[in-house]
């Protein structure tokens, strides 16, 4: 469902900024009073040809068939809506349909009296809309244009696109006006009779569809023996795409049971989407009346009606020569306010743009045109115009910065109004353009809520001067030095004590006299008042300063700060007046140096673990080792009174740390400013030398920053960092497993070329190398010595880690070797252990193998005689024949 806004002031404010505006002013046309009250005796129409009749109107319902009309006798603009019957409808629609994108005026009179406030029929609407002119809504509490309100399985929006102003005097609490409810309070309120704007949406509240009331007043008097006047008004823009509606109600009839006039007046206005009508449709105007249980005589009598009908381009009378197609975007009234110099000349021209000066009156003349062309569609009542006057201008009536006019009302097409007001120039306001910014017009139908009415255009007064600016030197001379001439620049130390010197030359500048002087010199940084210490230096000038040829002078000192930066300074000065503008020139020229050097700095180191007892520049560190760091700080001859708010800021060399943090950074404040005292400042942090420290030379910075002197750096004492590891214990042994698989390893051993050999590697590192990561054993062969896995000449084994104890004597590796052919003698192998995190270790006393070449076997024949009982064989024996 389209969104609904339930403000137009954000609407309205765009739509005056765009296309309104100015100040209105008016006269005449008169609403229309009540010289005669009952139902019988109707107010005469401003416009008596818009009769209500079969002819004008489709009129639907009621108790007296669809087509029929009744009128009061007489009074052709009329028509009765109710007269006693229950539970009835009725509606009437204007046969010629309208262009929502035109705006119209619909000015009327309604009649509506029952039994009481609280027993009366269910009232009058009025309605635009999308749906046709054969609309004929429920009796009751749907006002003869909504469907049923009770039936709560189902409700249908009475028209596609349109809006209804309700007028209904009875409050149906817990149905369609339940949303009423949450306004409590006056007496106006009480018995709810309202005017409310709707566009027939509805929502559910208590099991039954209630209307949206988007805006809405009270009318406590709705009911009575009289006639009550309404304006509609509509105002589409289509440059936004929306259409203001506007409703006017005043009530100017004396009421028969008080027999008092009852001059009040409100409005309402709603902002609705034109997008939400559907363009192929013609839109028609009307009003509906029901009633329910309770009954009541209503009638309704039109008094001014303009419109646009489907398809035309303007409002009847509407000048559409220019562009005709254009889309007409409502701007009220034409309004332009100029103005003359009527000091200078009284018969002179009215304009924009005024030239004055000051003490001359000026006229404003302000010209309101309401036509049927460039207007609001309908007469403007009740026209008020205010004028704030600018600065520098009072009203030359009064003296106040303020004018009022009460216009009356402004009639359509009754030709344009004017009126006149003069104002003063004040004598003390010099080149200045005076303008207007908050004038305004008012009045009771319009402008809608949240918009402004003004000028197209506001007229300019230019106020003149003849005078010039006075001639104005500053110049300054340093006292502490003892400078004995004023210049435009001097060289400053901090802490030095300067006086400016400043001349006015007035012969040709402000006329008569330069009144009121003030002056304040708005000193430069580093610079300041020596009375208070602010960097301002203010005072009045005695006299006023005339045109006389004698200079006028004056003097002030200046101090430059302990602390002033170091550089070119320069401030400005002001002169302010009552009767000139404000004249700024600018000071002296300070180059602003310091008296201050930097403080002696020393930083050393001792290691504590090392149990050192002296500080020094330098010094050795194992990684794991603690430092400490002394800063010895001589600001005898350095920052001047004292240095103030220091911090270090020590930024260590990679593998150093704060033993706090674990950050490469030591910062502190120094709990004292350092005075210029000849006993030096002194402090100690400690530091730790990190157990992955690089090994090498190491040396970090240090910065002193402070609140009144440059940033010191100083170089870190040098830190010559040491590994901390021990070698850890390599042992390797050997057998030969082809003489004897199960012989003992040994540091020597015997061995053939094809034999096989095992090696035995046995690693402690239980007091070695910190978390040693990664090893591996590489062996090179010598000659043609071989592995038995691989063929390789080289063995390549990967070790657990042996980080701290692993591989201990008690678990060592071992592998196996093939003795090639060469080379022969006493051999031995090359060892390396390797690791990332650590230097190559090469194994020191590798074991030595004998090798020797295999030799062929002899066969040695030996007997012995056993005839003879020998027990040994010889190579020889005695035998005889038998």
């Amino acid at each position: 469902m389209k969104n609904k806004l339930r403000s137009v002031f954000s609407i309205l404010k765009m739509f005056s900024t765009l296309f309104i505006l100015g100040v209105f002013t008016a006269v005449k046309a008169s609403a229309a009073t009540t010289p005669t009250l009952d139902l019988t005796n109707p107010p005469t129409s401003l416009n008596a040809t818009n009769a209500i009749n079969n002819d004008t109107f489709n009129i639907l319902g009621g108790n007296l068939g669809s087509s029929s009309q009744t009128i009061i006798p007489g009074h052709p603009e009329t028509q009765k809506m109710a007269s006693g019957e229950n539970d009835a409808s009725k509606a009437m629609w204007n046969k010629t349909p309208i262009n929502i994108h035109k705006p119209f005026c619909i000015s009327f009179y309604y009649y509506m009296n029952g039994k009481d406030t609280t027993h009366t029929g269910d009232g009058l609407t009025f309605t635009m809309q999308n749906s046709g002119n054969q609309l004929l809504g429920s009796a009751g509490e749907a006002i003869g244009i909504y469907g049923s309100l009770r039936n709560s399985s189902s409700y249908t929006k009475p028209y596609d696109g349109g809006l209804t102003v309700e007028f209904d005097p009875k409050y149906n609490e817990n149905t369609s006006d339940s949303d009423l409810a949450l306004d409590t309070g006056d007496a106006v309120k009480v018995n709810r009779s309202h005017v409310a704007i709707t566009d027939g949406t509805t929502r559910m509240s208590n099991g039954h569809y209630a209307i949206n009331h988007w805006n809405k007043f009270y009318d406590a008097k709705m009911v009575s023996n009289a006639w009550k006047h309404v304006t509609v008004q509509w105002d589409p823009n289509n440059l936004t795409n929306k259409g203001t509606l506007t409703v006017f109600q005043e009530d100017d009839a004396v009421f028969p049971e008080t027999n008092v006039p009852d001059n009040y007046s409100q409005k309402i206005s709603y902002v609705e989407d034109l997008s939400d009508y559907d363009s192929n449709k013609p839109v028609y105007w009307g009003f509906t009346s029901a009633t329910g249980n309770q009954t009541m005589n209503a009638a309704v009598a039109l008094d001014y009606v303009k419109t646009a009908p489907t398809g035309s381009t303007s409002l009847p009378g509407q000048d559409t020569s220019t562009n005709p197609t254009t889309p007409t975007v409502v701007s009220g009234p034409s309004i332009t306010k100029t103005v003359h110099n009527f000091t200078k000349d009284p018969n002179s021209e009215y304009t924009n743009t005024v030239d004055a000066n000051p003490g001359d009156i000026v006229e404003y003349k302000v010209t309101i045109n309401n036509s049927t062309a460039h207007g609001i569609g309908c007469p403007w009542y009740d026209v008020q115009y205010h004028d704030v006057l600018p600065t520098g201008m009072s009203s030359a009536t009064d003296g106040k910065n303020t004018f009022d006019k009460y216009v009356g009302n402004v009639g359509l097409d009754t030709g344009s109004v004017s009126f006149f007001y003069r104002a003063t120039i004040d004598k003390n306001t010099k080149n200045q353009l005076l303008q207007s910014q908050s004038d305004k017009l008012t009045g009771k139908n319009w402008p809608g809520d949240g918009m402004i009415a003004r000028p197209q255009s506001e007229p300019i007064v230019n106020v003149k001067s003849n005078d010039k600016d006075p001639v104005i030197t500053t110049k300054v001379k340093n006292l502490t030095t003892g400078a004995d001439k004023y210049t435009k620049n001097t060289d400053a130390t901090q802490g030095d004590t300067l006086q400016y010197e400043v001349s006015i030359d007035n012969s040709d500048g402000v006329k008569d006299s330069w009144n009121d002087v003030k002056f304040t010199d708005d000193l430069a940084k580093g610079l300041a008042s020596p009375l208070d210490d602010s960097n301002e230096i203010k005072f009045d000038f005695e006299k006023n300063i005339s045109n006389s040829l004698s200079l006028t002078k004056k003097t002030y000192k200046v101090k430059v700060n302990k602390d002033a930066p170091v550089g070119l300074a320069q401030g400005k000065t002001t002169f302010s007046s009552s009767n000139y503008k404000t004249v700024t020139v600018d000071d002296p020229i300070i180059n602003i140096k310091s008296r201050d050097q930097n403080p002696s700095i020393k930083i050393k180191v001792k290691n504590i673990t090392a149990g050192d007892t002296k500080f020094s520049k330098n010094t050795n560190a194992t990684q794991g080792d603690k430092l400490k760091y002394k800063v010895v700080i001589d600001n005898s001859k350095g920052v001047n009174g004292s240095w103030n708010d220091v911090k270090l800021t020590d930024t260590l060399p990679d593998g150093l740390s704060s033993p706090l943090n674990e950050s490469n950074s030591i910062q502190f404040v120094f709990d004292k400013n350092i005075t210029n005292s000849t006993t030096p400042t002194k402090t100690t942090y400690n530091v730790k030398v990190n157990d992955d420290a690089p090994i090498g030379i190491a040396q970090g910075t240090t910065v002193f920053k402070s609140s009144n002197y440059k940033n010191v750096k100083v170089s870190d004492p040098t830190i010559n960092i040491q590994s901390s590891d021990h070698e850890p214990s390599i042992v390797k042994t050997v057998r030969n497993t082809t003489d004897d698989p199960n012989a003992p390893f040994t540091k020597t051993a015997t061995a053939k070329p094809g034999d096989t050999l095992e090696y035995k590697v046995a690693v402690d590192n239980s007091n070695g190398i910190k978390n040693w990561n990664t090893v591996n054993l590489i062996d090179t062969l010598p000659g043609t010595w071989k592995s038995p896995l691989d063929g390789s000449n080289t063995i390549t084994l990967q070790l657990d880690n042996p980080s701290n104890n692993h591989l201990t004597p008690t678990n060592p590796l071992t592998y196996k070797v093939k003795v090639g052919k060469t080379p022969l003698g006493e051999v031995q192998s090359s060892t390396t252990i390797t690791s990332p995190n650590h230097k190559d270790i090469k194994v020191n006393n590798e074991p030595v193998i004998t090798v020797s070449e295999a030799t062929s076997p002899v066969a040695t024949e030996t007997v012995k005689n056993i005839t003879n009982g020998d027990t040994d064989y010889s190579s020889y024996t005695q035998a005889r024949q038998r």
